[in-house]
Formats: structure tokens, C-alpha cells, sequence
């Protein structure tokens, strides 16, 4: 990352299963404890989608690694995995709880006085066949596991600006959110 001063190169893998990464990190040469990994990564995987695995490297790969835990779009399937990480003293109840309270929508006819006038001229010239929205997500958690340490757990969020259909937007209100995101 160029606007880190420091010789370590962050490397994210992807593709990965959690089942493979053990055998990956042996193979280039991570001098972790698989143990303790394995241990975090059992407690982890069968609550979430995928686990993508991030190591820092110099010349060799050192002993830090994130796991990038992404659950499936189902609210329940991400509240599963935020009690788990309270279970294991990695978030505390409430913070879990305002992670979740991040899920939503944010639509131009709510507060049109705020909304960017660009987007708002667009929607405009759109006529109404769509409008503007945003909508938010607990993007994914990552756990870092480092040598006498403990774990730590870093929520990360997204917001992302979409146009939606009258028709979209009423189901999607109607129904929850979580059909949108």
C-alpha cells in the first residue's frame, strides 16, 4: 500500500477454501501456529459464506493473518455470526447490535432537501421510470490472528449508490430492505 511507509506488501487471497488455507500457508512457508488458526477458523467457517485469508510480507510471510469473514446477504446468517463473535469475546452485544442497525436504505423522496443535486437532476430528467437510492451493509468482519495476541475483530462497512424502480422500491420496503442488499 503506497500510502503506508513500511517494506510490508498486504497480500489478499481469494478463492480459497477454509479447508485449503492451512495447506496454503504451509506452502509458503508461514511460521504461525496452525493449531491455533485451524481452532479460529473451525469456530468460524460454518457461519459464513467464504473466508478470504490476508497476509503481510516482506521477505518472508509474517506470522500476522486476517480472515475475511462474508456472510450471505440474509440478516439472520450475519446476526448468527455476530453472536458467535460475542461468544468469543470479539464484540460486545451492543456494538454487534449497532453493526446490524447499519442494514438499510437511504431514498431521495425521504429527504430530498439533503440529496446531492446531481443525482436529484438526473432522477429529474429519469422522469420517475427509477430513482435514486443508496443502500448499506455490513460488508464483512475480519478476525486477525497474531502470535500471543488476541483475536481481533474489525467490522467493515459498505454504502452503495444504485437507481431503483418504483416497483423495486415499493417491494423492497414492504419486505425489508435485506431483499436489496
Amino acid at each position: 500500500m503506497l500510502a503506508r511507509a513500511s517494506r510490508i506488501t498486504r497480500l489478499c487471497v481469494r478463492g480459497v477454501s477454509p479447508n485449503q488455507i492451512l495447506a496454503y500457508l504451509k506452502a509458503v512457508d508461514w511460521r504461525g501456529s496452525s493449531a491455533e488458526l485451524e481452532a479460529t477458523m473451525n469456530s468460524l467457517s460454518p457461519l459464513v459464506e467464504r473466508i478470504d485469508l490476508d497476509l503481510d510480507v516482506t521477505d518472508h510471510v509474517l506470522p500476522k493473518v486476517g480472515l475475511e469473514c462474508y456472510t450471505t446477504g440474509d440478516p439472520s446468517a450475519t446476526d448468527r455470526f455476530l453472536f458467535r463473535l460475542v461468544e468469543l469475546g470479539l464484540a460486545t452485544a451492543g456494538k454487534a447490535s449497532q453493526l446490524n442497525l447499519w442494514r438499510g436504505m437511504a431514498h431521495r423522496r425521504v429527504s430530498p432537501a439533503e440529496w446531492p443535486r446531481e443525482l436529484a437532476s438526473i432522477a429529474a430528467f429519469l422522469e420517475g421510470r427509477v430513482d435514486s437510492s443508496f443502500i448499506r451493509w455490513p460488508h464483512h468482519v475480519k478476525v486477525l490472528w497474531q502470535p500471543g495476541a488476541p483475536l481481533q475483530a474489525k467490522a467493515y462497512l459498505a454504502c452503495m449508490h444504485i437507481w431503483v424502480s418504483p416497483a423495486d422500491l415499493k417491494r423492497w420496503l414492504n419486505g425489508g430492505v435485506e431483499k436489496a442488499c
